[in-house]
Order: C-alpha cells, then structure tokens, then sequence
C-alpha cells in the first residue's frame, strides 16, 4: 500500500514529492538517500538551487513556476530551524541596505556564526559580493552597539567618516552616535575589499552544504576538493572528492601508508591526488592474495590550501 501511494504521489505531484524525499532523508543512510532523491529530480527535469534570501525557508522548498527545488536551511552545518524560519520571515521585507537586514537578523536570535555561513554561501546574494558583505559584519560587530565614540581614540579614517553621524559633538566625544550611518559612510569612502576565491566559494559550500557545483576547467585532473572524509571499522580512510575541472564526484580508499606520514586532509581542503588502479587484495588463511578485481586508490596527495573557515 505504502509503495502504491507513493508511486501515485511521484507520478501526480513530482516536484513535491522529491521535495519530501529530499528534506526526510533515513538517519542511517541520510546521504545515500539524499544522493538518490537529488538524481531522481535531475531525471524529472527539477533542479536543485543553493539556498537564497527570498526563495529558501528552513525546510526544502517546491518552486512550482521555475521547476526548482531551493536547498532547507535547516540541513546546513552550523545552521537550524530557527535560522531558516527568520530568513523566511524576512523574505518580503525591503532593505535600502545590507547593514538593515543584518540588524534584523540579529534582534531575532541569528549570532555571528549563523550570518557567517549564509554570508559564505552567498545567500544574499543580491546585496553584494561575499567579502564585502563579510567586511560590513565585521564592522557593525565593531560599532554596532557604540553610543559614542571618543575624540582621542580615533583613527583618520573614522574622523573622516564621523560628519552626520552624531546628535551632539562634546570636547572630548561625539555623542548620539549613529552606527548605521557611519559604516555606510565608511563602506562608500574606504571599503575595498577583494572578492572571495573560486577556491574559498568552493571550500565553504563543500564545508556547509557538502557538495559544490563550481568548476574550474583551467585546473589540471589531479585536483580536487575534499567533499567528505570517512573512516571504516578497519580504520581506513576514504575520501570523497570534486574534480575541480569537470565536476565528477567519486568516492576513494587512501593509500594508509601514505595518510599514516602524511595525515588526512580536511574537508574543504584542495588537494592533488595521484590515483592508481591496482589488484583488490583477499585474506585466505591468514595470507592476502591478490585478486583479478580491481579498484581504484588514492596513492598519494599534496594539500594545496587547507580550510580556511
């Protein structure tokens, strides 16, 4: 029965019903699971967006006009229900800037961390490039909360970013402080922040969502990028990895001699790996023989840039 309804759910309703698959993964195999709902709504023609301000909520969403799927918040490391609910809150509102939506996130329980991660996935897109936006953060973190600001301890920039900033100027202070204003006047006047990476874009979505999309085909086919790393009951590691050059994904034992000198990479990390085939090796009678089955490995590896978070 259970199987009927849900063969009649998938041919009536597709869009929503690989939303479902997609946000009820099973707990013990959550990323085989999620790896077959995602092929099955690229086989239904449905694409799968990364999470964006005005379109993504805290669960997986059905975008019925566009064929889409938008990513659930809720499911991105770092992140919770209560992240993805105030973004969906927000979605109507209209910002004149950044700084004003960053206010609201704040008052409704949203901390560093969480704004940190939307930042680097770019899910606000549309009020400007990454860094920048990091860079605006960290200067409402600075002077967000200031009523204040004291003559002495100021720098030239600030003195020169101050005019129309203040209520009342004192000998020593200018009081009535108005933040706000004072990091737009110091965004338009001294901000110039250089964009994010390809390569850091990619660490933070394989870091937070665990699969990136970006490609770069000027790089050569040993490069990679860390998707997930494992570890199996006998202690050898295995790693996912992104060919940055095509996008192919494939999951690889490590050579343990190799990872025993050299450590494990993280995940995130952009690595050279050399991958040879060789004979699967079978234990009978307590000697290991090799066998005409063969498999791929990861022989050797050179991290390139580790994570940066």
């Amino acid at each position: 029965m259970i199987g009927y309804t849900c063969a009649m759910l998938r041919y009536y309703y597709p869009l929503e019903f690989c939303t479902s698959l997609l946000q009820n993964p099973s707990s013990a195999t959550a990323m085989e699971d999620t790896q077959n709902a995602t092929q099955l709504a690229h086989d239904l023609g449905f694409e799968i967006h990364k999470p964006k301000f005005r379109y993504s909520g805290a669960e997986y969403r059905p975008d019925k006009e566009h064929n889409a799927i938008y990513k659930g918040i809720s499911s991105i490391k770092n992140l919770n229900r209560l992240t993805g609910d105030v973004v969906w809150e927000l979605r109507e509102k209209h910002y004149p800037h950044f700084i004003y939506l960053l206010i609201d996130l704040k008052s409704r329980g949203l901390n560093k961390t969480h704004i940190d991660v939307l930042i680097k996935l770019n899910f606000f897109e549309e009020f400007g490039e990454i860094n920048h936006l990091l860079a605006i953060r960290d200067m409402y973190e600075l002077y967000g909360k200031r009523k204040q600001m004291s003559k002495a301890k100021m720098s030239d920039i600030e003195i020169d970013c101050i005019e129309g900033c203040y209520t009342e100027e004192k000998p020593k202070t200018y009081v009535g402080f108005n933040p706000v204003q004072f990091i737009i006047n110091m965004e338009q006047k001294y901000l110039d922040i250089t964009p994010a990476s390809v390569y850091n874009r990619i660490k933070w979505e394989c870091i937070y969502i665990g699969y990136t999309d970006i490609v770069v085909s000027t790089e050569p086919d040993m490069s990679y990028v860390v998707q997930l790393v494992d570890e199996d009951r006998y202690g050898r590691v295995w790693l996912t990895l992104y060919q940055l050059n095509n996008g192919k994904v494939e999951k690889l034992r490590c050579d343990k001699k190799w990872v025993n000198e050299y450590g494990v990479p993280n995940e995130g990390d952009t690595i050279n790996a050399i991958i040879k085939t060789q004979n699967k090796r079978k234990k009978i009678d307590n000697v290991y023989i090799e066998t005409e089955d063969t498999e791929d490995i990861i022989k050797m590896y050179t991290i390139l840039n580790e994570v940066d978070n």
